[in-house]
């Protein structure tokens, strides 16, 4: 500190803003699903399964229509806040620094944006409803999750998020017909992962050689696209992560096999409160919710996250 002979004259100084608390301040995934608007306490969506095609062996022979085969799924919509409260006396006597209400409203539009990204990943991971009613419930299937320990070939060993592991979602889009090479509708894909799993993917080889230029990239470190897949890092609390065994469980999801809900967008309101003495509530609220579409369509990997 600066030795001075009269150190009782100088004044402390503070800064005149509020800054925020590091964190993700915006949803990062919504323009990558479709969304619709829900008006009521749910809303059902349809599905037709494919047809097979019949050979006709007679003449003048009946018809035999088939039945359809109909399948429904069932999006809810949750509401959330967040409210603060703010002295009125306590505002006024701030001074320079200001009163902190312009960032207390900031703050509760990112937990918004988080739990925007929250939703979509809780949707496309958990049980969701499906039956004539909502009565069914369906869990994620086994089958579309990609072990830890998955290799192409050799021996399996735990580990991150691997080239071999982005292949293996390209395959199985590609088989159950959700994206890839001809596929007709189109249905792009997203990988859903944390920094950690960023991390992983830029000490692969492919990433770093010459060889392999054809993957899009960006040279400040940011892995944006790999085989038409869209490549999205999220903060890692939004994602499952299991301490005892050090696995983040990432998830893919193609566009049109996940459905977004919305209710209400975020509104705020910022309201003296006459009966607790004139003070300001600063108050956000939203109202969403998500659900698969299609078991086929989003994939859960299993990344090692030891030291």
């Amino acid at each position: 500190m600066f030795d001075s002979i009269i150190p009782d004259a100088f004044p402390n100084l503070y800064a005149d803003q509020w800054r925020l608390g590091l964190q993700q301040l915006q949803s990062r995934l919504d323009s990558y699903v479709n969304t619709e608007m829900v008006n009521g306490e749910g809303k059902r969506f349809s599905k037709i399964a494919p047809f097979d095609a019949r050979q006709i062996t007679t003449r003048f022979g009946d018809t035999n229509p088939d039945d359809l085969d109909l399948e429904f799924r069932w999006l809810y919509v949750n509401f959330k806040d967040s409210a603060h409260r703010v002295d009125r006396r306590e505002a006024m006597q701030l001074g320079a620094i200001g009163s902190p209400h312009a960032s207390i409203l900031r703050n509760q539009l990112a937990a918004a944006g988080r739990d925007r990204d929250k939703t979509l990943i809780d949707g496309i991971r958990g049980t969701v409803q499906g039956g004539k009613t909502g009565g069914t419930a369906i869990p994620f299937d086994a089958n579309q999750i990609i072990p830890v320990n998955y290799v192409h070939s050799g021996t399996p060993a735990n580990s991150g998020m691997t080239f071999d592991k982005i292949i293996e979602i390209s395959r199985k889009f590609g088989v159950n017909e959700v994206t890839g090479q001809d596929v007709e509708n189109q249905s792009a894909g997203t990988i859903i992962v944390s920094y950690n799993q960023i991390a992983d993917l830029l000490h692969e080889t492919k990433f770093t050689s010459a060889d392999f230029s054809e993957i899009r990239r960006l040279h400040t470190g940011q892995v944006i696209n790999l085989m038409g897949l869209s490549i999205k890092a999220v903060s890692a609390d939004l994602l499952p992560y299991v301490d005892g065994t050090d696995v983040r469980t990432c998830y893919a999801f193609a566009r049109n096999s996940v459905v977004f809900g919305i209710a209400e967008n975020p509104m705020s309101w910022v309201n003296e409160m006459p009966d607790k003495k004139h003070d300001v509530q600063l108050r956000t609220e939203w109202g969403w919710g998500c659900t698969r579409l299609d078991e086929e369509g989003v994939i859960a990997i299993a990344c090692d996250e030891s030291p």
